[in-house]
């Protein structure tokens, strides 16, 4: 049984500019190592209920609403009312989290679908689209840099990670709107609204394939489901490339180390094994 909590100040004087003077909260989250500081729920007193999202200092409501209205308030993200500063208002979604590898028949589908029209939205005018492999492979090989600097690589594997990398890696990559952290531990199955994705703080712009292969790696789906998701991603017009998989789960693994590591999260030895199993199928297949 969760206690009430005395709401932030910034929750405070968000709810009180739409006219509602709830004071108190259940605090339901507060990871370290996401783009919210803590998120609350809030029961109005007309019973009606709303997620209040407190942001990281480096995330910005208003940002995270301009890309939500490029995207549109379709079924597939929970909605979001309001934002102010480093706080957002959210609808509630209640439903059946999807964090296992068997989802229903057809809610895979769907969840791929969702994404491909996340990836095909049209972006906020103001950001100029470009080609990043060459970034992402910098990046790269800064975090994996920092992991073998806090002792989870040796010097041999970071290197050959980073040899992996640059010699699988694609020409080009599509930009657009992506998620970040679209998989089934923040999905939800509603009883009317289908899968409905409910934390989005972390929609930002960047590469299409870095986010399919993300999803992929965050929501290691049972292989018929993994199938029926790239189907529905396919089917709906995702711009991502299913063929370059292997280097952006790559990307995808240090991405997800790095940030394990800078928000001391006690499950990036997850992360860690998937880029060493990578890398000995990488040996094994070299003559």
């Amino acid at each position: 049984m969760h206690t009430p909590t005395l709401l932030p100040t910034e929750v405070l004087d968000l709810l009180a500019v739409h006219g509602e003077q709830v004071t108190h909260g259940i605090q339901i989250t507060a990871r370290k190592w996401a783009s919210a500081k803590a998120a609350y729920r809030v029961v109005l007193p007309d019973g009606r209920q709303l997620k209040a999202r407190v942001l990281l200092e480096s995330v910005s409501a208003e940002g995270l609403l301009l890309l939500r209205e490029s995207v549109g308030y379709r079924n597939g993200f929970a909605s979001v009312i309001a934002g102010s500063g480093r706080c957002l208002l959210e609808e509630w979604v209640t439903g059946e989290p999807l964090d296992g590898p068997f989802p229903p028949p057809g809610v895979a589908e769907t969840c791929g679908r969702i994404l491909a029209q996340l990836h095909r939205s049209r972006m906020p005018d103001l950001t100029a689209p470009t080609t990043r492999v060459a970034d992402e492979l910098a990046l790269c090989r800064s975090r994996l840099g920092a992991i073998e600097r806090a002792g989870w690589l040796t010097p041999r594997e970071a290197n050959d990670l980073v040899s992996l990398a640059e010699s699988s890696a694609p020409a080009r990559t599509e930009v657009g709107i992506i998620h970040l952290d679209y998989c089934g531990e923040n999905i939800v199955l509603h009883p009317e609204k289908g899968p409905v994705c409910i934390d989005n703080e972390t929609m930002q712009i960047g590469s299409v394939d870095l986010d399919l292969a993300r999803s992929l790696r965050r929501w290691p789906l049972a292989p018929p489901a993994r199938g029926d998701f790239l189907r529905g991603y396919s089917w709906a017009g995702g711009p991502a490339d299913a063929s370059s998989l292997p280097f952006w789960g790559l990307m995808a693994e240090a991405l997800s180390a790095e940030i394990r590591l800078r928000y001391d999260n006690p499950r990036i030895d997850a992360p860690v094994t998937a880029l060493r199993t990578m890398l000995a199928l990488a040996r094994a297949e070299k003559p």
